[in-house]
């Protein structure tokens, strides 16, 4: 793998949908959701020697509410650090040739590195947590189910922000 690759994706699902939502917000988390998928597929590929796989979003409105589905073969996450992957400051970015961390990182003992050894755009240890985060302020969740050794699915489903349910916000 080199700068520039990057797995094709497939999109699915109730592709022609409308909802309200902040624009920023759902931005923001999506692109975070989609780097880590496409990070992992991109590792896995070159762990396997292998082509780099897909990324598959599904999309799906219910009464009310609107679902995102993540599906990635780039591994899983293993179990050791699953129960880490919400934390601030945790970042696996950096645990393996593709990631490229600077010559002077040094890494934790869990294979892991921390925020100080990383780029600024990808492995601060913020994409997570911040995205779960904005999903659930405004009454959304984010789930990830692992298949270690074979890949994730990342669950967002975010509720469609009727205009005259707003919640007011005093400053």
């Amino acid at each position: 793998m080199s700068f520039g690759d990057s797995p094709s994706f497939i999109i699915d699902g109730q592709t022609d949908i409308v909802f309200r939502y902040i624009p920023s917000h759902l931005d923001y988390m999506l692109t975070e959701l989609l780097k880590n998928a496409f990070h992992a597929s991109l590792r896995a590929a070159e762990n396997t020697k292998s082509e780099i796989p897909p990324v598959v979003i599904t999309v799906s409105k219910g009464d009310g509410k609107v679902a995102v589905r993540i599906r990635d073969k780039g591994g899983g996450i293993p179990s050791s650090i699953h129960n880490k992957v919400f934390d601030y400051s945790f970042t696996t970015f950096g645990r393996n040739s593709t990631d490229d961390p600077p010559e002077e990182a040094a890494g934790n003992t869990d294979g892991t590195t921390s925020v100080a050894n990383q780029s600024m755009v990808s492995g601060l240890g913020f994409g997570l947590p911040m995205t779960k985060i904005y999903a659930e302020y405004f009454g959304g969740t984010l789930h990830i189910i692992s298949l270690e050794g074979y890949g994730c699915d990342v669950f967002l489903e975010l509720p469609s922000i009727k205009l005259d349910h707003t919640p007011t916000i005093q400053i």
